[in-house]
């Protein structure tokens, strides 16, 4: 606590999964200036919906939008409004596959779907297009480097990329230091870890 930070400055807050900046750092952003940027639908998983979807393909599209929804809308019990929230539709558990092929379009783990517009329709604000986007890592790279040009946070919340064991995690905050190096601006660090 002795570290001076003004918390009263915007605040950039990535969560790699619906659910993830609420467990990771609510206490941190709730009631402050920030964004949260959900950087996958949270499509992969468990079978939640298998009974009302014999297809997985369609099973997992619908359960992705059902937590982009959430990405968008949960924040808010910590009065973030929807306008300040944002998810960015890539797929679940598939960040490590994309980093490995950074120029390649990815296919949703599930399905043939590589379009991350089917999850970005969920989305209130206008912090990038929700028109289509392929899944790749060099469009995850891009859009991270947009966001921190339009929020331009001097204080930036990620995932630990060593203490967070989960793939998705360690990738999406990889992937913000590929679009950091781009932006060339300082910014200030806060690490959280819910997988340790």
């Amino acid at each position: 606590f002795a570290n001076k930070l003004d918390l009263s400055r915007p605040l950039l807050v990535l969560a790699p999964h619906p659910d993830d900046a609420e467990i990771g750092s609510f206490g941190l952003w709730a009631g402050r200036n920030a964004t949260i940027v959900t950087v996958t639908s949270g499509n992969a998983g468990d079978a939640n919906y298998a009974a009302d979807f014999p297809d997985p393909a369609q099973q997992y599209l619908f359960k992705g939008y059902l937590r982009a929804v959430d990405s968008v809308t949960v924040p808010w019990q910590g009065g973030i409004p929807p306008e300040r929230c944002f998810n960015l539709g890539y797929f679940d558990a598939r960040l490590k596959t994309m980093r490995g092929k950074p120029s390649e379009v990815v296919p949703e783990l599930y399905g043939p779907n590589a379009d991350t517009a089917a999850y970005r329709r969920a989305n209130i604000g206008t912090l990038l297009p929700k028109t289509s986007r392929t899944n790749s890592w060099a469009h995850l790279v891009e859009d991270l480097l947009a966001i921190l040009k339009k929020v331009d946070a001097p204080i930036v919340v990620a995932p630990h990329p060593y203490l967070d064991n989960h793939p998705d995690h360690h990738y999406v905050t990889v992937a913000l230091a590929e679009a950091l190096e781009r932006w060339k601006k300082p910014a200030t660090f806060l690490l959280y870890t819910n997988h340790a």
